[in-house]
């Protein structure tokens, strides 16, 4: 079942902005994905850095573990949720969805199916930051050979999506590259998960997307 959160941190600070008395509307966003958003709470990250740039949003939490955007879209609740009125869908799909022409054709389509069932809604399309240096995936048939290719993969695939639907990039991947070499630690012991730096590092490029549609 989805998760409801109000996330209304500081309430009367968010409906006054400050020093003009003027009423600030609070915008509803919808975020459906897997553990890469359900880890460390992304979203609620997320709303607190709208709150604290004056631009409260109220989420909305869709999440399965190792769920694809193919499989959301199957389900009823999913699908009646789509129709609630949002000013934005923020899509998690899984990290492998890029890897093989398969897995791309299924996301592409889900893709496509949420951003025409939320026609009046901006849509955000995150790209999944890779497995760590060495993590066994790499060595898997038809996978790619390490984080650059995982990388390159995902960022041509959500772009070429995000061309076709009209959607925006919140590219994760490269910004997690970037902490990377020089030096952070973004992920969990499994080396695919986020830990909390990850997750931060996540939200904060989701909101950068975010801001300027809200």
């Amino acid at each position: 079942m989805p998760n409801r959160r109000g996330v209304l941190l500081g309430l009367a600070a968010a409906l006054l902005s400050r020093g003009s008395g003027q009423a600030q509307p609070i915008r509803r966003v919808l975020f459906i994905g897997n553990s890469f958003l359900r880890e460390h709470d992304v979203p609620t990250r997320i709303a607190r850095l709208a709150e604290a740039a004056g631009k409260p949003i109220d989420i909305h939490v869709i999440v399965r573990p190792g769920a694809r955007l193919s499989g959301h879209w199957g389900r009823k609740i999913v699908n009646e949720t789509l129709r609630w009125g949002w000013e934005a869908v923020v899509l998690q799909d899984h990290s492998l969805e890029a890897m093989t022409d398969e897995r791309r054709a299924a996301s592409a389509t889900a893709i496509r199916r949420i951003a025409d069932a939320v026609a009046s809604a901006a849509v955000v399309l995150v790209v999944p930051w890779s497995r760590a240096p060495g993590h066994r995936l790499y060595d898997q048939a038809g996978m790619p050979d390490g984080p650059a290719e995982m990388s390159r993969r995902a960022t041509e695939h959500y772009a070429t999506q995000a061309a076709a639907t009209g959607a925006l990039i919140a590219p994760v991947a490269s910004a997690w590259d970037g902490a990377i070499a020089e030096g952070a630690v973004l992920h969990a012991p499994d080396g695919y998960h986020a830990n909390g730096e990850g997750a931060a590092l996540a939200a904060e490029e989701i909101w950068r997307t975010l801001a300027p549609i809200l």
